[in-house]
């Protein structure tokens, strides 16, 4: 997989970062050192189940700072509950504190969607979405929060219900960055 470098972020009101041959500037000084942190997602369960039809598969679907993430969920008629037990560590990358805060701010919350495709992958249904929202984080001295959210679906009146918990931690100081590659993060 190829990814294309951007040519600038914006960090806030008075300064970017730009990258240039594969080193961070931010005001036109090289980064060589900036904190890494991770953001910490795991999907316990789901409950709830309704109106499940054995002809689809079904999976659940997020993007944290430009990764995309898909599961399939193994649920069968008949199914209540489906143990899901995925966990993902993404890591992000900030000169700054603030920097994080500005990214969390932005956008706001992890959205996770609740999709289902027939099983020839021909004819795909996003059933319904569910926010796990990330504003709490902007503190740092929260670093974890459980969530049992249930999902908004379409066409169905009650069920499928998600616990996750997620997480955001701070490695602890600067790291070198120097022969890093980054890319844009939206």
């Amino acid at each position: 997989m190829e990814h294309t470098l951007p040519e600038e972020v914006e960090l806030g009101p008075n300064s970017k970062l730009i990258i240039q041959d594969n080193c961070p500037i931010k005001n036109d000084a090289i980064i060589s050192k900036m904190v890494r942190y991770r953001f910490i997602i795991y999907l316990v369960a789901m409950d709830e189940l309704t109106d499940i039809d054995a002809t689809r598969n079904y999976y659940l679907e997020y993007s944290i700072v430009n990764v995309k993430v898909r599961y399939k969920i193994d649920v069968r008629p008949g199914s209540q509950t489906v143990t899901l037990n995925k966990l993902r560590v993404v890591y992000a990358f900030c000169h700054d504190r603030k920097a994080l805060n500005d990214y969390i701010n932005a956008v706001d919350c992890l959205t996770v969607q609740l999709v289902s495709e027939s099983l020839d992958k021909k004819d795909r249904f996003v059933w319904g979405t569910l926010n796990l929202e990330l504003k709490d984080f902007t503190s740092d001295k929260v670093i974890k929060r459980e969530y049992y959210k249930m999902f908004n679906l379409k066409g169905v009146p009650w069920g499928w219900g998600l616990s996750a918990n997620i997480g955001v931690v701070d490695s602890g100081g600067y790291v070198d960055t120097s022969r890093m590659i980054f890319r844009n993060i939206n």
